[in-house]
């Protein structure tokens, strides 16, 4: 069940509701920024109006103003990690995907300097990190959340000159990885 919006908290361009209610499922860039660096065919949500993106809507907030089974494409690119609520933007995203929607999440590592020196980081990521909601791991308690997704494929980004033997021992060391990409898909059962 999705969480009430108030229609004071966000900005909505009336082209996505018009694809929601004729049925068209819509593709969604979280944190999409300015206008030449949005990806083509998705919608944008970003919390600066001054960017003009289709969603003006602040995800601290704990919700992303669209009805469920809505999206079929997520994209958030080094956004996650500026969020102190993850675990509720995470049940809102599997909310408002379909079965099956893809969720494509980039962070940059927990150990990767540009994660420690960024004062606008609040969460930190590893590598085993989307386990919490990998359906296919229940290893980790899940605090209420109900949303599931199967990993699909993780990406690690080495720093450039990283060798084999260095990523080897990148359990030891920091300043290896710089940058997780998670593909998820969503699980509705």
């Amino acid at each position: 069940m999705g969480k009430e919006v108030s229609m004071y908290n966000y900005k909505i361009n009336p082209n996505i509701m018009t694809d929601v209610r004729i049925g068209n499922l819509i593709r969604l860039e979280l944190g999409c920024g300015p206008k030449d660096k949005r990806i083509k065919g998705f919608y944008g949500l970003d919390i600066d109006a001054s960017l003009e993106p289709d969603i003006v809507c602040n995800l601290e907030e704990g919700t992303i103003p669209l009805p469920s089974d809505t999206v079929k494409y997520i994209w958030a690119d080094y956004v996650m990690e500026h969020l102190s609520n993850v675990l509720d933007i995470m049940q809102e995203i599997w909310r408002v995907c379909v079965n099956g929607a893809l969720v494509y999440i980039g962070v940059p590592e927990y150990r990767w300097v540009g994660a420690a020196k960024d004062p606008t980081h609040k969460t930190q990521f590893c590598k085993d990190s989307y386990k919490y909601w990998d359906s296919r791991v229940n290893t980790v308690p899940h605090y209420g959340h109900t949303c599931k997704f199967d990993l699909l494929r993780l990406d690690i980004r080495y720093k450039e000159g990283i060798t084999e033997e260095f990523k080897k021992m990148e359990d030891y060391y920091s300043n290896i990885i710089e940058k997780l990409n998670f593909y998820l898909q969503t699980i509705k059962e």
